[in-house]
């Protein structure tokens, strides 16, 4: 049977709309939360656990701290993903004081404030359902730890969560930044210095660095905020980490 010319090409437009639609531009490539595609295959099984700052550095926290009421979610998806959850919790009291509707100017969503188009990448459709959210937001997390694998201890956490508020391209400019500062670009102390530096008055030493007067992966001017973000989250898991389990 003979297909019609006519439908072969509606079929045609169909396939290349739905690709168009999964495609990510140079935007959400750059920016927090936003630098999975759609293609991007499932995390493979573990190989290693992430360090935990435990005091006894041998069982995992069972996070029955009553700190909120999505406990339970942070425990479970930490163990998932190899996390503290007290660490989870605390980065949620940061992006969203534990408010499941919480949105921001941005459009971020949800308890671990995720943007829509990262949510399609993940197969998330209601980011302001707990369970969704947080699963979500701890698998991408651990995505973005994964990336830095020359990082140790914790800084290579503080490398993550950076990575999470401001996306990855920056981090990795911020350590070329670092290194021609004659830092050392695996230490969270380091990016501490080199982020601010992500901006247009820098782009002479841009230039020194990557040839062209901008960072390869672009302007940058909320290091003050990422670097915050990092900084409160840490005090934050201290704290929680001086909790003991009801």
């Amino acid at each position: 049977m003979r297909i019609p010319v006519l439908a072969v090409l509606l079929m045609l437009v169909g396939c290349a709309d739905r690709e168009g639609q999964h495609g990510l531009d140079q935007t959400e490539v750059l920016s927090p939360i936003r630098t999975d595609s759609v293609h991007a295959k499932p995390l493979k099984k573990l190989e290693k656990p992430v360090l935990e700052l435990s005091s006894s550095g041998k069982e995992r926290p069972l996070c029955d701290l009553n700190i909120s009421r999505y406990d339970h979610l942070a425990k479970k998806y930490a163990k998932r993903y190899g996390f503290d959850c007290r660490l989870i919790l605390a980065q949620i009291k940061h992006e969203s004081e534990f408010d499941p509707h919480a949105v921001s100017p941005s459009g971020a969503r949800g308890l671990m404030q995720i943007m829509p188009y990262t949510a399609r990448s993940l197969g998330v459709k209601d980011l302001h359902d707990p369970r969704a959210n947080i699963a979500a937001g701890v698998r991408y997390l651990r995505k973005q730890y994964d990336i830095f694998k020359k990082e140790k201890g914790p800084d290579r956490l503080w490398f993550a969560l950076a990575s999470y508020h401001a996306g990855f391209g920056h981090i990795v400019d911020a350590q070329d930044i670092a290194e021609h500062l004659v830092l050392r670009p695996d230490q969270w102390g380091s990016i501490k210095v080199s982020l601010p530096k992500l901006t247009y008055k820098n782009k002479s030493m841009h230039r020194a660095i990557w040839g062209v007067s901008r960072p390869k992966y672009g302007f940058y001017y909320g290091a003050n905020k990422t670097i915050a973000y990092v900084e409160n989250i840490k005090r934050t898991y201290g704290e929680y980490r001086k909790l003991k389990n009801l």
